[in-house]
């Protein structure tokens, strides 16, 4: 049996973590697409009430997340596109979207978490409302899970920055 060459290992792991990520993609899709249904649902349900209901806070955070999930899930197949194409990881974009990655996952947890809060103090205000539970907001991805994922992309980006410049001493010492 013929041992597999670094190039041939990088290829095939390429290939197997893009796939992986286009099928992520094809869930978050769909269980973005029921969200949305869920969204207008509640709408036609609760008529005028509806900018004062939990279900709007939710629904819009929600929708903010899938969105920047979805966006850092594209970067990433691009990402495992181009190393696909160079058949090594240490090139100038990888770490660049790696970063980009970072950001989009901090703002898929994160900024969510952010607005749920925002549209939850304007609702509180104009409407008078009853204090409702925050933390009975869910979102599709934590604050903590996204930012946890966006401080390993954001470390992976660092150690594959410095691979790059160690490739590159390489090079030239050769």
């Amino acid at each position: 049996m013929a041992k597999m060459t670094s190039r041939g290992k990088i290829r095939l792991t390429s290939y197997i973590v893009f796939f992986l990520i286009a099928w992520i993609t094809i869930h978050v899709l769909v269980e973005a697409i029921r969200g949305i249904a869920g969204f207008f649902a509640a709408r036609e349900t609760l008529g005028a009430d509806f900018g004062q209901s939990l279900a709007f806070n939710a629904g819009i955070s929600n929708l903010m997340s899938w969105s920047f999930f979805l966006a850092a899930l594209v970067v990433m197949a691009v990402l495992f596109a181009a190393i696909l194409e160079n058949e090594t990881p240490f090139t100038p974009k990888v770490p660049r979207r790696m970063k980009l990655t970072a950001i989009l996952l901090l703002i898929s947890g994160e900024g969510s978490y952010l607005v749920a809060l925002l549209i939850y103090r304007i609702q509180l205000n104009k409407y008078a409302l009853l204090q409702y539970d925050m933390d009975s907001l869910s979102t599709s991805l934590s604050a903590e899970g996204g930012s946890f994922l966006a401080l390993i992309f954001l470390c992976l980006a660092y150690i594959f920055e410095h691979g790059l410049k160690l490739q590159q001493e390489n090079d030239e010492t050769l």
